[in-house]
């Protein structure tokens, strides 16, 4: 994400939504790996929670917040600027338009 684009921006709420759900995937995924010890005689080891947190936001940062419906709840107000974008650049020293593409 890009929250140096916005001033107004407040990304605690992703980080704390990003820590509450890895929080919750590692204490279930710990559970089902420590069932799965008790009927399989195997040790499992349950990954950390910095590390599930770490997969979750990066998971997050890549994918996730480009989703609409995010945006549609209110969730995310970061602009998704991926794409293709024509633009037209007027210099200072001649008034001549210049035509750009950004990708």
């Amino acid at each position: 994400m890009h929250e140096y684009t916005l001033s107004n921006h407040d990304r605690k709420r992703i980080y704390y939504s990003v820590a509450f759900l890895s929080s919750l995937a590692g204490g279930g995924f710990a559970f089902l790996l420590a069932k799965l010890n008790a009927s399989m005689g195997i040790g499992f080891a349950a990954p950390s929670g910095f590390a599930v947190f770490g997969l979750f936001f990066i998971w997050f940062d890549t994918y996730l917040w480009k989703w609409p419906a995010l945006y549609d709840f209110g969730l995310i107000k970061i602009p998704n600027l991926n794409g293709q974008w024509d633009a037209e650049i007027t210099s200072s020293v001649s008034d001549e338009p210049i035509s750009a593409t950004v990708l």
